[in-house]
């Protein structure tokens, strides 16, 4: 995502190889232990931002505590984060963003 972003800006960057990488911004989350979750989606915040300003982003349809819920049931407690693509497929659902 932040090497497709990346030469979206610089005109300088004239080749980009990104390996499976999501073709949107993602809303901001933060990581550490809130009620019992390691991770939770940050209101009003993106992924990147540019000269101190948030970029355009897709947020998450899960709102805290839900968000880290999803996390579990989807990784069976390892927190392996590849196993969790219902986080990342129901937001292109939710905004169409699949068709």
């Amino acid at each position: 995502m932040l090497a497709l972003v990346a030469a979206s800006y610089f005109s300088d960057i004239t080749l980009t190889v990104a390996m499976t990488p999501s073709d949107f911004v993602w809303q901001g989350f933060m990581q550490g232990n809130k009620d019992g979750c390691k991770e939770w989606p940050i209101e009003g915040e993106s992924t990147l931002s540019w000269h101190g300003k948030p970029l355009d982003y897709i947020p998450f349809v899960y709102k805290h505590p839900d968000y880290w819920k999803v996390i579990e049931q989807e990784t069976k407690g390892t927190g392996n984060m590849l196993c969790s693509r219902k986080l990342f497929d129901d937001p292109e659902k939710a905004y169409n963003l699949t068709e």
